[in-house]
């Protein structure tokens, strides 16, 4: 429809333009603006006087009116300040909407902002949630191997164990250790010796029980496994 609509007023414009203004040059200018079609046909003053026999091609510029309001669209027409005459339509691309309705679809500034306020909560969302998650997550992987290492590089070989004797001095015992202790007592370990120091090994990796080795006055006061084997 709005294809044919902008045909009849091309035609009648131009109709009306060499009925009333023979010899004037003629403007056409054809714009679109998103889903908006402008059409202007502009005539400069007659250079000769108007040949009133000649047709005038079609329904008028009343015909045209109703044409390109039933198109959903808007027409203006009349003098311009040079002499000249005028005929300017707008009319939507899609079929039976109006300008006015074909624009009100666009965003409105205030619809950008609220869209873009959304997102700025979405993206602070992410940063504030998953962001730390993520990271904690990674710390939670790293700790297993950490874990596994630390377990393994405290196991105290049995035999070095049983070659430890009480009454040796802590500063020859010590290079025969792992180079960590183990975290802490079992859970089900004995109160350690009043006046004594102990330090705990792992017997085997992930083993529930331990070495305990106890030191008093810089010299093994005590050893002894401790713990579920």
């Amino acid at each position: 429809m709005v294809g044919l609509a902008v045909h009849r007023l091309l035609q009648e414009a131009l109709t009306n333009a060499a009925k009333h203004a023979p010899g004037a040059a003629v403007h056409v200018r054809l714009v679109r603006d998103g889903a908006i079609l402008g059409l202007s046909v502009v005539n400069d003053p007659a250079t000769v006087a108007p040949l009133p026999g000649v047709a005038s091609g079609g329904s008028g510029l009343v015909g045209l009116d109703e044409r390109v309001r039933l198109a959903g669209g808007t027409l203006r027409t009349g003098s311009t300040s040079e002499g000249g005459f005028e005929v300017v339509a707008e009319l939507p691309v899609t079929d039976g909407a109006t300008p006015r309705a074909a624009t009100a679809t666009r965003p409105t500034a205030s619809a950008r902002e609220l869209a873009h306020a959304r997102r700025q909560v979405r993206r602070r969302l992410v940063q504030t949630i998953v962001v730390p998650l993520a990271v904690l997550a990674g710390i939670l992987l790293l700790m297993i191997p950490i874990s596994f290492i630390s377990s393994s590089l405290s196991v105290l070989d049995r035999d070095r164990y049983e070659r430890l004797s009480v009454g040796d001095a802590r500063g020859d015992v010590q290079p025969r250790l792992p180079a960590f202790t183990k975290d802490g007592p079992p859970d089900d370990a004995p109160p350690t010796p009043k006046g004594e120091d102990c330090v705990y090994y792992n017997t085997r990796t992930a083993s529930a029980a331990a070495y305990r080795l106890c030191f008093a006055h810089e010299r093994l006061a005590s050893k002894a496994i401790v713990g579920s084997s």
